[in-house]
């Protein structure tokens, strides 16, 4: 993997998971930022957090340490704890698209939603602004415990581009009320 533009463009080169994690961390805040897909050579392409013991060969949810969406099959189902499936929104690893992600540390829990206007996890109920229909993990699980936790991005495929905004620039979505940038 290579880094440009400040750290925030990740390109892969060659084909097993890598990931790459974020240098500001997280515990209790309520987090929001977004990835853009700028190439997609293949559809293994993963976002999510974890602690600084979440392995970087791996997509994030693939193990106790992390939480995400993985990419497998370009299925984007939410994995957590060592790959136990949560939803699954479809498929979002398409050039130009921008993937949302909202973390409540305090709560525990998690949104993703696919571009801009999109449901959050695939719920209409949804809502981080609200607390409602997050997904939640275990903080007991694996070393999740109280540690701070990091923004990941994972690529698979050879040449596969993706950009994360922390909030440095205009983000493309509208940010969850009480929520802020991980800058």
């Amino acid at each position: 993997m290579s880094l440009s533009n400040n750290n925030l463009t990740v390109t892969k080169t060659g084909s097993t998971w890598q990931s790459v994690r974020s240098v500001a961390s997280f515990t209790t805040e309520l987090i929001y930022y977004e990835v853009t897909y700028t190439t997609v050579v293949s559809n293994y392409i993963g976002i999510g957090f974890g602690t600084s013991a979440s392995p970087l060969t791996q997509f994030p949810g693939n193990s106790a340490d992390t939480f995400g969406v993985g990419y497998t099959s370009g299925d984007g189902i939410v994995y957590y704890n060592n790959g136990t499936g949560q939803f699954t929104p479809g498929t979002w690893a398409v050039a130009t698209n921008t993937a949302c992600v909202a973390v409540n540390g305090g709560l525990k829990r998690a949104w993703f939603r696919k571009g801009p206007a999109g449901n959050w996890n695939n719920n209409v109920s949804a809502n981080p602004a609200l607390g409602a229909s997050g997904i939640g993990w275990d903080y007991s699980a694996g070393s999740m415990g109280s540690a701070p936790l990091f923004a990941m991005v994972s690529l698979n495929g050879n040449g596969d581009v993706a950009t994360v905004n922390f909030g440095a620039t205009e983000f493309v979505g509208a940010i969850p009320a009480g929520f802020g940038k991980l800058i």
